[in-house]
């Protein structure tokens, strides 16, 4: 199996407490042995208010398209999805020691 994987992000600091993420990622793969060349599209954005100069709260949601052959989508540190697509939405408030 070989993967290229292609990344485009984007950050922008709105403001002093306010921080916006977002990004693609295009992932090929080809697998030795059998005819199958499956690829990954996926999607993320992010939102971060800083509370304080330690405190804030975020939340974050990739979502992931996989298609071709023996492909299923798989975001990364996450159970694999039993189909072609996987939304993972991610929520908290972090505090900084």
């Amino acid at each position: 199996l070989a993967l290229d994987n292609y990344n485009l992000t984007l950050s922008w600091q709105v403001s002093p407490a306010i921080a916006l993420g977002g990004g693609y990622l295009y992932t090929s793969g080809r697998y030795r042995g059998i005819n199958a060349n499956p690829h990954w599209n996926g999607a993320e954005v992010s939102l971060d208010y800083s509370l304080s100069k330690r405190t804030d709260v975020y939340v974050f949601d990739v979502f992931q398209r996989a298609n071709g052959p023996h492909a299923v989508a798989d975001v990364y540190l996450y159970s694999p999805s039993t189909s072609g697509t996987q939304n993972v939405v991610v929520a908290g408030i972090r505090h900084k020691f």
